[in-house]
């Protein structure tokens, strides 16, 4: 699997936390506090992965593209993604300290969402064609495989 797939595989988990928490009422605060650890963790692993194993790496080739067009728009994209992630960071902290059973935390909680579901479509509609562009399969499965690696040594 190549670090595309696994990424949007991430989307899609992090996409159906939020869709079950919406699907939740202030009647269930415990399963609320669950879910939202869940989606931490997943969201948290989400960016570890990112971070460390995929932007570093896109950054480092596009700096030697032959197209300075895409180059600059990947050091765009990923700074803008950096950015994102410690808006999660933040709004997190800040949903933490609210009661589970109130309609203000689930308010927050789908702000968040639609938070991520931007940073998601960013990802897959801007940075994963340009990052195609810049890596190739081959490279591409590489990471995948360490992500995958790394995951298994997780668990």
């Amino acid at each position: 699997m190549d670090v595309y797939q696994i990424l949007i595989q991430d989307h899609r988990t992090i996409a159906k936390i939020f869709k079950e928490i919406a699907g939740t009422s202030n009647k269930e605060p415990e399963r609320r506090k669950q879910l939202f650890s869940d989606l931490w963790i997943a969201l948290e692993d989400h960016e570890i992965t990112e971070e460390n194993d995929f932007l570093p790496v896109l950054v480092e080739a596009s700096s030697f593209s032959s197209d300075a067009g895409i180059a600059a728009t990947i050091k765009e994209l990923v700074a803008e993604l950096f950015d994102d992630h410690s808006d999660f960071e933040a709004t997190f902290q800040q949903i933490s300290h609210l009661s589970t059973n109130n309609d203000e935390w689930l308010e927050r909680v789908s702000e968040l969402g639609c938070l991520v579901r931007e940073h998601a479509h960013k990802e897959e509609d801007q940075l994963f064609p340009a990052a195609r562009r810049e890596l190739d399969q081959t490279r591409a499965e590489e990471i995948g495989g360490q992500i995958q690696s790394r995951s298994r040594e997780r668990t």
